[in-house]
């Protein structure tokens, strides 16, 4: 039996302080666990106070800045939405400079990167949306697989001395390094599936221990690389890992395209996850129906985008509609908390 407990309705405050329209449906927690042993999880469905009509369609990426706030970013009208970790509508901005929304990235000092794979750019921002860099030129591809940069970018990691980690992406296989201050320093990657060539570089994260992950999506891989991007090792048993991020007990939280969330130690081994464990959906059209594309709560379909809060929770975007023509609402986003033991 899945228990419910039915939270009440909240409003959202306008820019200059007066209450508006009420906010998307009531929240719900749904106490079904997901997940298993120490890490396992329940959905708090609705998480999210959208104001009415606000729809989402897609997140393709969100980020959680070190005061826990969560940026979404998705493929609908004000792209970057910001909400605090109960869900609360704070801000959004980003409609004049996204074409297609990808992968997301707050910093250590709270700027926000948004990768961009329909324009071939990489920007920095303040929280509140004022632009500070920019990388690449907008609506100009570098050549298909030539390793220039950019070809529809995907994500950006920052190192702790500030270098930018680029993975790029759809249209190159190669990860580009950059100086804080947007000088090109170096890159490595070339098409293929040996020890350091990619199949889509889908994203790129900086470990606690400072090592670079990148989730090679095709080759159904996470490499793993040296700071100057020399390979170390790969994990394997990931179904086309689309996003890491890291939690503050130090793993790895990966969204899987293919209707997986899985949680893995620093050393590669596989902890627990949900969705379906033995979906073999292709990656691209025709895709037969499946029967991991559950639409309740807690299910993924094709999550994309992944962020880890300070309390360990989990913020998962779902790219169903453009992946497989579903549009999952608010389920677009989805907040697993964890369970106590």
């Amino acid at each position: 039996m899945v228990n419910v407990t039915r939270l009440e309705h909240h409003g959202w405050a306008n820019s200059d302080g007066r209450w508006g329209a009420p906010a998307t449906r009531s929240r719900r927690i749904v106490e079904e666990p997901l997940g298993s042993g120490e890490h396992s999880y329940y959905v708090v469905d609705n998480w999210a106070r959208r104001p009415r009509g606000w729809a989402w369609i897609d997140v393709a990426g969100v980020a959680v800045d070190a005061e826990d706030r969560v940026f979404v970013f998705s493929r609908s009208q004000r792209p970057v939405q910001v909400y605090d970790r109960d869900g609360f509508f704070l801000d959004w901005w980003g409609d004049d400079v996204t074409t297609t929304a990808h992968g997301i990235t707050v910093d250590a000092e709270g700027n926000v990167w948004l990768a961009d794979t329909g324009d071939h750019t990489v920007r920095k921002f303040t929280p509140d949306g004022k632009p500070l860099l920019s990388l690449g030129t907008p609506h100009q591809s570098a050549p298909r697989m030539g390793g220039d940069p950019f070809n529809e970018p995907t994500r950006v990691a920052v190192a702790a001395n500030g270098d930018l980690y680029v993975s790029d992406g759809y249209g190159n296989a190669r990860i580009h390094v950059f100086s804080p201050d947007g000088e090109y320093r170096f890159g490595w990657g070339s098409p293929g599936s040996g020890p350091g060539q990619f199949s889509n570089p889908h994203a790129v994260s900086i470990g606690p221990d400072g090592r670079v992950y990148v989730c090679d999506r095709s080759n159904r891989r996470i490499q793993v690389f040296s700071a100057d991007g020399e390979y170390e090792e790969e994990w394997s048993g990931v179904n086309l890992p689309d996003d890491l991020a890291w939690g503050p007990d130090g793993n790895a939280y990966v969204a899987e395209l293919l209707h997986r969330v899985s949680i893995w130690s620093p050393g590669g081994e596989r902890l627990a996850g949900w969705g379906d464990e033995g979906c073999t959906c292709p990656e691209q059209p025709p895709i037969p129906p499946c029967p991991a594309e559950r639409q309740a709560a807690g299910q993924v379909i094709g999550p994309h985008g992944l962020a880890v809060d300070s309390q360990g929770s989990i913020y998962v975007g779902d790219l169903a509609e453009t992946y497989r023509g579903i549009d999952r609402g608010s389920r677009a986003l989805q907040k697993f908390v964890r369970i106590d033991a």
